[in-house]
């Protein structure tokens, strides 16, 4: 059991005031009778009066008779004269169980204390007071009323206890709910305002007085006053001079709009609005309400990423090589200039289309079925389920039904949770062709080394006659040799020591 004494929360005084059974609720915020003349003898005991006029005897039996509230009649010393059904279930015991005895037994004595307390009170001055309190978990709005006799002396006290523990759990849960608002909003940096046209009011949040720069309450919120905040370029959203809304020159309906707010220190803030109007039955705007989001940071990444957008597309454009984009389905969202002239084709006559039908599109009529589309749709889906690059070779066939042979690097870009995926192309036809040109040289010059004849090893030679013999034992000159045996051939002459040495007499003549 909550052994708390309870909270006083606020307290009244005051004398009876009539209870309307309708509603089930009496109030003692103003006296209305005098006095009453006491309770009638077999209720009220040896210390109340005789008997009870006929308009006290009825106040209290009214009191008694409401559905919602606990209601007990008490004497000085705390004995219970009478109480109705919803108090004696509230105590958890039958009516018959309760009257006649002393209230206080039926309490702890840490609560004892503390109502007691204020019911002395009560008898003392004469004046009714009221009270919330909590107990067990319970809350009740408590009003004490003083009965008294003709002499003015307090007879009797009667306690009604409303239970308001609903209302105060809806209270703690709208103070949690807009301390989470609250909280929400400082965190999305929302701020939400309200113009009452009728009351002639305007309310901002703690957050919009926050993004304008100012502590919460610091300045009276205004129509005006948030205008002279607009950016003077964006000021002209706002501006109505019809008035047509009754609020100034301002014209604050509108679905959505963005805007530069000029806060106080004169920072720049970008924000986005919303605003929606509230109408009486006669179809007048009543009210006017909407929100602020703070979204500076958004619009500086938004640049940011703006002019990286521009960076890239002026890459992605001015690129040498033939670039093509595809979304995470395959279908084609980017194709550069590169690409045009790689294939005479224009981007838009291949956006949206799959990066297949693309490939399909530039094969020779005579190649293309449906098989083949097939297997350049598995092709795809195979990369995307085992690869993350891909390299190679392939035969384009442009427009003008030439050959190009295309050299492709496809990739994937992480994008989130998927991937989208690039490709790079380049037209090597005329890189191909200088490839075979050298090829066919190199077989050439092959072919040609191979048909010369080289002499290499050991000769044997007669060291007399100078001849040489060959592989078959044969004994050949040299000059035969030499001339089987490579690509040599020989003209005869004589040198002038041969001369010398065979044609002396003519020497000596010359």
């Amino acid at each position: 059991m909550n052994q708390s004494p309870g909270k006083i929360t606020s307290i009244g005084y005051g004398r009876l005031k009539k209870a309307d059974p309708s509603s089930g609720r009496s109030y003692a915020s103003q006296p209305t009778e005098k006095s009453l003349r006491g309770l009638e003898q077999e209720q009220a005991g040896p210390a109340a009066a005789a008997e009870l006029s006929h308009s006290s005897r009825a106040a209290v039996q009214a009191l008694l008779q409401t559905p919602l509230d606990a209601v007990y009649i008490l004497d000085a010393d705390g004995r219970v004269i009478d109480l109705n059904d919803i108090a004696a279930t509230r105590l958890g015991k039958p009516r018959a169980a309760i009257a006649d005895h002393i209230i206080w037994d039926f309490f702890p004595p840490h609560v004892v204390r503390f109502r007691k307390q204020l019911i002395d009170g009560v008898f003392a001055s004469g004046s009714s007071v009221r009270f919330e309190d909590e107990r067990d978990g319970v809350w009740n709005d408590t009003i004490v009323y003083a009965i008294a006799d003709d002499d003015g002396r307090v007879i009797c006290v009667v306690i009604v206890a409303h239970d308001i523990t609903e209302s105060r759990i809806a209270e703690r849960e709208l103070r949690r709910s807009t301390r989470m608002l609250e909280n929400a909003q400082r965190m999305a940096r929302v701020g939400n305002w309200d113009v009452d046209l009728t009351l002639r009011t305007t309310r901002w949040s703690d957050e919009l007085y926050r993004i304008l720069g100012y502590a919460p309450g610091e300045v009276e919120p205004t129509v005006d006053f948030f205008a002279n905040h607009v950016h003077s370029d964006d000021l002209d959203q706002f501006l109505n001079r019809t008035k047509k809304h009754g609020v100034g020159d301002y014209n604050l309906l509108g679905t959505q709009a963005e805007y530069r707010l000029i806060a106080r220190d004169g920072t720049q803030k970008w924000v986005i609005g919303n605003t929606e109007a509230e109408y009486d039955t006669e179809g007048n705007i009543c009210r006017i309400s909407g929100t602020v989001q703070d979204i500076t940071d958004r619009r500086q990444m938004e640049e940011v990423l703006r002019c990286s957008e521009e960076k890239f597309r002026s890459l992605f454009m001015g690129s040498g090589e033939g670039i093509v984009l595809y979304d995470s389905r395959w279908r084609i969202i980017g194709w550069n200039k590169a690409m045009e002239r790689i294939t005479g084709r224009a981007e838009h006559d291949f956006l949206s289309k799959y990066a297949w039908d693309m490939a399909y599109e530039f094969l020779p009529d005579d190649q293309k079925n449906p098989a083949l589309l097939d297997m350049l749709k598995a092709k795809h889906a195979s990369f995307v389920a085992h690869q993350d690059f891909a390299s190679g070779e392939f035969m384009m066939f442009v427009g003008d039904g030439a050959a190009r042979t295309i050299s492709y690097t496809t990739f994937k870009i992480p994008a989130g949770a998927e991937f989208m995926y690039g490709s790079i192309l380049r037209d090597i036809t005329d890189r191909k062709m200088v490839e075979i040109e050298r090829e066919r040289l190199i077989a050439e010059l092959t072919d040609a080394l191979a048909q010369i004849k080289t002499l290499k090893g050991l000769l044997p030679i007669c060291s007399s006659c100078k001849k040489i013999r060959d592989d078959r034992g044969y004994w050949n000159t040299l000059e035969l040799y030499i001339m089987e045996h490579s690509e040599a051939e020989f003209t005869h002459g004589i040198c002038p020591d041969c001369i010398r040495k065979y044609f002396l007499e003519a020497c000596e003549e010359d």
